[in-house]
């Protein structure tokens, strides 16, 4: 099945939203993901912006309708001899430490997001 078959009605409705950059939240709670809002959402996430991980080349697609999950893992299948066993196994012992890992990379953005407000501060004066 390629997307040219696929009913146009439901193409019409699909919202697709990459959120790599999402659980970066430097003031307060992090967002929803837009598939707990959005019915049709497709979202996209990875290990490279909020872990630092880019090297690992894992990331993940979520949508509610597990027909299209389906259809991506199986062109994922297809496509791909095998996947990247090493990267998966420290996403994952990335992920169970994920506040220990977070925590200094959010403190370290703080810092930044001030340095460069106060630079842009510094031009207006």
């Amino acid at each position: 099945m390629s997307l040219s078959t696929l009913p146009e009605a439901l193409l019409e409705r699909w919202f697709a939203k990459d959120e790599v950059f999402r659980l970066i939240a430097l003031d307060g709670a992090v967002a929803p993901s837009v598939i707990d809002v959005v019915e049709h959402a497709v979202v996209i996430g990875d290990m490279t912006k909020p872990w630092g991980l880019g090297g690992l080349r894992v990331g993940w697609i979520a949508r509610r309708n597990q027909a299209l999950l389906k259809l991506v893992s199986a062109a994922r299948d297809y496509s791909s001899i095998c996947g990247n066993a090493p990267g998966e196994f420290l996403a994952e012992v990335t992920l169970r430490h994920r506040e220990r890992v977070m925590a200094p990379r959010l403190a370290a953005a703080r810092v930044n997001r001030q340095r460069l407000a106060d630079a842009f501060q510094g031009l207006m004066l």
